[in-house]
């Protein structure tokens, strides 16, 4: 018989060996649930209204009433007459309601005369210096270029406003109409 040491005797332990490199990474993890939503900070609450502050001052006068501007014109142009534009910022008076004094109807009527040939011309608003009117009619341009309630027969028929004393028309011109 052979001589046999002692069974299961390990010798002594050699070093590490290096180590192997990094494996594929794996796949995530389910998502974790949500956290509980915070309370809501206080917002305070809204202050109370003070009182009104006294009015301001009054402002200015306003222009007077109607629209009107500064055109050229002739000499014998007067005030209340009815005119119509001939040229480049010129007027001229309306002579009659004819097709070829008015052929688009009158553009305003002259409230003021600044100079000898300028003419405040108002296109709408309360005009006054009329005669012979009657509140609540209308007023029409008649054979003669003067404000009349009669509508003419012949010519053009350009309403021209509604008289409101006796002696004043409201303007509100009106697309004309041609008699003849």
């Amino acid at each position: 018989m052979a001589l046999l040491g002692p069974r299961n005797r390990k010798g002594p332990k050699g070093d590490r060996g290096p180590r192997g490199h990094a494996g594929p990474q794996g796949p995530s993890g389910p998502v974790g649930l949500t956290g509980e939503k915070g309370e809501k900070g206080d917002r305070g609450w809204p202050g109370i209204s003070g009182p009104p502050g006294p009015p301001g001052p009054q402002g200015p006068a306003g222009p007077a009433g109607g629209s009107y501007d500064v055109f050229d014109t002739d000499s014998s142009t007067a005030v209340n007459d009815f005119v119509v534009v001939t040229g480049s910022n010129f007027v001229s008076t309306v002579t009659d309601n004819s097709i070829a004094s008015i052929p688009h109807g009158i553009f305003g009527v002259v409230t003021g005369k600044p100079t000898s040939i300028t003419a405040e011309v108002t296109f709408s608003g309360r005009i006054s210096g009329f005669s012979g009117l009657t509140p609540g009619s209308a007023v029409f341009v008649s054979t003669t270029a003067s404000a009349t309630h009669s509508v003419p027969t012949s010519g053009m028929v350009q309403f021209i406003g509604i008289a409101t004393k006796s002696n004043e028309i409201i303007l509100d011109r009106k697309i004309p109409l041609r008699r003849s």
